[in-house]
């Protein structure tokens, strides 16, 4: 009797366009200019430190912290330290779909709220030791069962973040403050109206408090006057254009309702000290 490979829900997935891995590495899988992220990722980091930015957020990695990020979030690394190590794998969209279609709405939702965590020493070994599992089903290719057993892992592995995020919760729960609150609601209203205004008094006015006290409520809980948060996600946003699109300066400028080119070109300019052209020759 033979027995033939089955079909299941991964089998008609490349795993290798769809997943990469690696066990040991000096630096995030992202790069230090903003770019709209097209995977999932998932890292642990297991030595020194890092300070990443998410969606205009920024936040402070180090060692025992599991970051989790999903397809289309803007990330960028800002730095690192020279003794950084970290474990991490990559997942495509159609996996996730795959992985997570039994999963409460509320759990994705919350993982892009607070895509860093710290979980025990225990916990955090036991989700380096399936990573493990996972990159050595990756490297077995004459398994007739690859694809379902690494989808089946990686499910684990969201699994048991799901399991343990619930436990440290109800020890632990999550108590934003009135500043973080008022953060939050900016950042979705700027990526929700970033074409339409790029000044404080607009979003402050939807948020029903002053210009003022938008910009201290940003730099106290970002680190960034409320200004400073509306030009960097406006540039950002021009940045991902001029890399990933054949718009002309004139269709993104207009996209982005900026009254003419030039002055485009000038606002550009005074963010990042080159103009858009070099930018994206370079």
């Amino acid at each position: 009797m033979q027995l033939t490979e089955f079909s299941l829900w991964g089998s008609d997935l490349v795993i290798e366009e769809n997943f990469n891995i690696n066990l040991s590495c000096n630096r995030l899988p992202v790069e230090n200019s903003p770019s709209r992220n097209n995977f999932g990722i998932i890292c642990l980091f297991l030595k020194g430190n890092a300070d990443i930015e998410i969606d205009c957020v920024r936040y402070h990695l180090e060692k025992g912290m599991i970051l989790s990020v999903f397809p289309m979030q803007v990330i960028r690394q800002i730095e690192a330290s020279p003794d950084l190590k970290l474990m991490y794998f990559t997942n495509s969209n159609e996996i996730l779909d795959r992985i997570l279609f039994r999963f409460p709405p509320e759990f994705e939702m919350f993982l892009k709220e607070y895509p860093t965590f710290k979980f025990s020493g225990k916990i955090f070994l036991k989700n380096v030791a399936l990573i493990s599992m996972l990159d050595e089903k990756f490297k077995d290719r004459a398994n007739i069962c690859r694809n379902e057993i690494i989808l089946s892992l990686i499910r684990c592995f969201y699994l048991e973040i799901y399991n343990n995020l619930h436990h440290e919760l109800l020890k632990n729960p999550i108590k934003d403050t009135r500043g973080k609150v008022f953060m939050k609601k900016f950042i979705s209203l700027l990526m929700q109206h970033y074409r339409e205004s790029r000044e404080v008094a607009f979003y402050a006015n939807k948020l029903n408090i002053t210009p003022k006290y938008l910009s201290i409520i940003s730099e106290k809980v970002n680190g960034q006057k409320a200004k400073k948060v509306i030009d960097e996600y406006t540039i950002t946003e021009i940045k991902l254009r001029l890399k990933a699109t054949t718009q002309s300066l004139q269709e993104i400028a207009e996209s982005l309702n900026f009254p003419d080119l030039s002055f485009f070109c000038k606002y550009f300019k005074k963010q990042t000290g080159m103009t858009p052209k070099h930018y994206r020759d370079k």
